[in-house]
């Protein structure tokens, strides 16, 4: 088999995108970031990013991995030796990776070849269950209601923003999750007498998925049932549209978000786990 390396999105996608489009829930982080790269939203340099991809004799991809800075590294693969294929391509061309993460087990067949290759030793930092749903059940609703979210909106959220990722990583590096989604209409709230309560956005589909994430409610608003009701109306949207599903990711150590998302109807359909390596947990 062979690894093929590259910076350009258009040509990964060319080769790779039929066999993420095969069990697009699964490859959902890596179908969304290549669509955003192929809508021209690019790492700064666009040479910074790589992106491998894993071809068997007969053309066949049987696996692939992206590193977009600022993100560390994100692979699938469901052969073990093709993991460490990427893994070996990987300590050639990106040597100073931080993190990598992927669909069980392939972060850790990753992380164990970059530690058997002189690599830092690695740490799980969050284990993660992969979440779909196709019919949605219905929250008790509680008060308020639920709109996108606006420009008057943002700098509010960023801090919400702000502070799920310090929550989710403590430590991670703070993006900004709110400016784009919003202009996007990615973005939605539950309010309460006009003032937002709660917020979660979604991705574009992929290949029939859609993705929902940065759902977040400030500590003094939880409890009352105002996430569950976002994140409902959220999915309702998506699944009035013919051929489209929802999935989600969430923190396998949170049994409160864990719940509220199977009340919805979202079933686990699958695990992942991220890593950082020992030299840059603490960066």
């Amino acid at each position: 088999m062979d690894v093929v390396t590259g910076h350009d999105p258009r040509r990964f996608a060319e080769r790779v995108r039929g066999f993420l489009a095969e069990r697009p829930a699964r490859h959902s982080v890596i179908l969304t970031r290549l669509a955003r790269a192929l809508a021209g939203e690019r790492a700064e340099p666009p040479q910074s990013e790589l992106w491998w991809w894993v071809e068997q004799p007969d053309g066949e991809v049987v696996g692939a991995l992206m590193q977009t800075p600022p993100h560390g590294a994100y692979l699938t693969a469901d052969d073990d030796a093709v993991v460490r294929a990427l893994a070996r391509a990987a300590w050639v061309a990106r040597p100073d990776l931080r993190s990598v993460g992927g669909p069980d087990p392939s972060g850790q067949v990753f992380a164990d070849e970059w530690v058997r290759r002189g690599g830092p030793s690695a740490e799980v930092v969050m284990r993660q269950r992969l979440l779909q749903v196709d019919e949605l059940v219905e929250p008790p609703a509680p008060p308020g209601r639920h709109r996108l979210a606006g420009p008057a909106d943002v700098p509010l959220l960023r801090g919400w923003g702000e502070a799920f990722t310090d929550e989710a990583t403590p430590g991670g590096a703070r993006i900004d999750h709110v400016t784009a989604r919003v202009a996007a209409g990615l973005l939605h709230v539950w309010e309460v007498d006009g003032r937002p309560v709660s917020m979660a956005a979604v991705t574009l589909p992929e290949a029939g998925v859609a993705r929902v994430q940065l759902v977040y409610t400030p500590p003094q608003e939880r409890g009352r049932g105002y996430a569950a009701a976002c994140v409902a109306a959220v999915t309702r949207e998506q699944l009035a549209e013919p051929g489209r599903t929802c999935m989600l990711y969430t923190d396998a150590a949170n049994p409160t978000s864990n719940a509220v998302y199977e009340r919805l109807g979202y079933r686990v359909i699958g695990t992942a786990t991220d890593l950082a390596f020992a030299a840059t947990i603490d960066a």
